[in-house]
C-alpha cells in the first residue's frame, strides 16, 4: 500500500521529533547527573573545610566550677568566670581564654595547696582574677606563648618550696603584663630555666624577692614598678643575656625602697644589660654584684651617669641615664670572688 507525498512528510517529521526528544532526554539526564555530582563534591568540600567554632562557657551558669568548665571546653574556647570566690586548684591543660569578671571581686583560693593555677598548655590567656593562698599562685610549666595579664596575685605562701606569685619553669615566649603581685612569701615573679619571656608593666611589692631569674636567658624585664621587697628588687642568678629596662621612658623599671635594687650573683660568663631609663630610689644598695674570680672581657659604657663607676671586672653592661636618687648607703657594690660556684 503506497503513501502519498503528504503522508511521507508526516512520517519523516514524526521520526525527527522522536530523535530530537531522545537527544533532549539524554542531554537532560547527563546534565542532571553532572549537577548532582557537582553538588555532592561541593558538599564534601564544605564538610571537609568546616572549622570548629569556639564557644563561651560561663561559670557558674554553665558549670559550677572553673575546672569543670575547662574539662568540658575545646581549644580556643573562652571561659568567663563571674564575680565570686572559687576554692579550687585549677589545671589548665588546653589552649583557652580564662577571663574573670573583675580582678578585684573574682577570687581563686588555692587552699594553701601547691598550685592555685597550673598551666601546662600553650597559648593560654588568663586575665581578671585575684589568685591567692596557693604555694604558687600561677605556675607555667613546660609551656609557651601564654599571656598572664591584669591579675592580682597575693598571699601565696602555701605548700611549695619557696612559694610565690607567678613562676615560670622551662617556659618560653610568655608575656607577664600589668599584674599586681604583692605580699607573697618568697618571690613575686620567678623564672627558672626559662627564656625569651617578657615581664612588663607589673607592680611587684611586699615580697621577699621581687622578680627573680634563675638559669634563665634572653628575657626582657621592662616597665615594672618594684618596691619595698625585703631582699632584691630584681635578682639575677646564673642568668644569661637578659635585658633590664629599655630605651624609651615608658620602659623604665622603677626600683623603690628595696634592700637591694638589682642583685647579680654567680654570673660567670653571663651578661646582663641594664639599659637606659631604670630608676633607683631609696634602696639600701642599688646594684649588688658578686662576680666570679675570673671573667670574660668587661663591657661597661663609660658615659654611664651612675654616680659610682663599676669595677673594671664588671661583666654586666650599664648604659647611660639610669637614675640613682636618695639611696641610703651605696650605689654599686661589686665583689670579686676567689671561689666559683
Amino acid at each position: 500500500m503506497g503513501f502519498g507525498g503528504n503522508e511521507m512528510i508526516k512520517i519523516c517529521l514524526f521520526k525527527k521529533a522522536g530523535v530530537l526528544l531522545m537527544i533532549i532526554l539524554l542531554v537532560f539526564s547527563t546534565s542532571s547527573l553532572a549537577a548532582n555530582t557537582t553538588i555532592q563534591k561541593t558538599a564534601t568540600n564544605v564538610k571537609n573545610s568546616v572549622v570548629m567554632m569556639s564557644s563561651t562557657w560561663i561559670v557558674p551558669d554553665d558549670f559550677p566550677t572553673i575546672q569543670k568548665a575547662i574539662d568540658h571546653a575545646n581549644p580556643g574556647d573562652t571561659i568567663y568566670v563571674r564575680t565570686g570566690i572559687y576554692f579550687e586548684n585549677v589545671l589548665v591543660n588546653k589552649s583557652i581564654f580564662l577571663i574573670g569578671e573583675d580582678k578585684d571581686t573574682t577570687f581563686i583560693n588555692g587552699k594553701n595547696y601547691k598550685f592555685t593555677m597550673n598551666i601546662t598548655a600553650d597559648n593560654v590567656t588568663v586575665s581578671g582574677f585575684t589568685i591567692m593562698y596557693g604555694g604558687y599562685g600561677i605556675h607555667i610549666f613546660h609551656s609557651s606563648y601564654n599571656t598572664i595579664i591584669n591579675n592580682i596575685l597575693t598571699d601565696n605562701n602555701g605548700d611549695a618550696s619557696n612559694p610565690g606569685g607567678i613562676c615560670l619553669s622551662y617556659a618560653e615566649h610568655n608575656v607577664i603584663e600589668n599584674n599586681v603581685v604583692k605580699n607573697n612569701d618568697w618571690f613575686g615573679i620567678r623564672l627558672v630555666y626559662s627564656s625569651a619571656n617578657t615581664v612588663s608593666g607589673n607592680k611587684v611589692s611586699g615580697n621577699f624577692e621581687g622578680i627573680e631569674l634563675d638559669f634563665s636567658s634572653d628575657n626582657i624585664i621592662t616597665g615594672n614598678e618594684i618596691r619595698r621587697n625585703e631582699d632584691c628588687g630584681i635578682g639575677l642568678y646564673k642568668s644569661n643575656n637578659n635585658t633590664i629596662g629599655g630605651y624609651e621612658w615608658n620602659l623604665k623599671n622603677q626600683l623603690y625602697y628595696n634592700d637591694f635594687g638589682i642583685c647579680i650573683l654567680w654570673c660567670k660568663y653571663y651578661r646582663t644589660t641594664l639599659k637606659k631609663f631604670n630608676i633607683f630610689t631609696g634602696n639600701r644598695i642599688n646594684i649588688f654584684g658578686a662576680l666570679p674570680g675570673f671573667q670574660s672581657k668587661p663591657r661597661v659604657n663609660p658615659s654611664s651617669s651612675i654616680q659610682s663607676n663599676p669595677s673594671p671586672n664588671q661583666q654586666q653592661i650599664i648604659q647611660q641615664s639610669n637614675q640613682l636618687i636618695r639611696n641610703f648607703i651605696y650605689n654599686i657594690i661589686l665583689r670579686r670572688l676567689t671561689t666559683n660556684r
